[in-house]
Parts: structure tokens; sequence; C-alpha cells
């Protein structure tokens, strides 16, 4: 998208598919001339097809289905489509993993008999 960060508290955002012989494709821009509510975003990374488009809230609970139908109606648009904010859950490294599970783990309590001499024989310590 372009420069601008989206905030999904305030506006509603669409992505706009446009056929490959749409008069668009060289001024995605005028996409804003269909509706007045409409905001130019930029397109969706290198797609050059798919563009964004913002629309306040408000503006949107008023008039949703005339902005689609505006976006749509329209020659050249293939589809539109509403977007939905997403978590994103950051994943971690392997050292991080170990890292948590070694603090996780309590230490190994020392053997108490290193050199072997202790045996359980029938629930009972013995020396040998």
């Amino acid at each position: 998208m372009a420069s601008s960060h989206p905030n999904y508290d305030t506006h509603t955002y669409l992505t706009v598919a446009l056929a490959p012989s749409s008069p668009l494709l060289a001024a995605p821009s005028q996409l804003t001339a269909r509706h007045p509510g409409l905001v130019y975003l930029g397109p969706v990374g290198e797609l050059h097809d798919v563009q964004v488009v913002g629309v306040q809230k408000d503006v949107r609970a008023q008039s949703a289905g005339p902005i689609v139908n505006a976006l749509t109606d329209g020659e050249g648009v293939l589809r539109v489509a509403v977007q939905e904010p997403r978590h994103i859950q950051r994943r971690i490294s392997l050292r991080e993993t170990n890292e948590r599970f070694e603090a996780w783990m309590d230490p190994l309590p020392p053997d108490p008999d290193p050199d072997g001499y202790l045996t359980l024989a029938g629930g009972q310590l013995e020396c040998r």
C-alpha cells in the first residue's frame, strides 16, 4: 500500500481488483472519482492490478452498498473486497525456544551416589 499507515479504527479499506484491459491501470487514483467518500491509498505491494481505497467508517455505515456498487458498476473492475485487520503471531527462533526451555527447566538434583555404591533392594536403600 501507499506510505500512509492504515487506521482500522477510523477507516474501512477495500481492495479493488482491476481487469487486465482496465483503463484504470493507467491512472488507478481515478477510482476515487466513483464515490466522493473514497480515498486512494495505492497498489497492494507490487500488484498493479489490485488497488486499495479507504472510506471513513461513518461514511461506509451510511452508504456501504452504494460505494461497492459504484466501484463494481464501472468498467474495468473485477471485484471489490473489504479488508479486515489481522493479528500476526510473531515466530520465535530456535535459540529463543531453547533459552525459554532452559529457563523453565529446574536444575536436576546432584547424583546422591556418583560411585554407584547405593542400590535399591525391596524398597530399601542398601550399601554395597
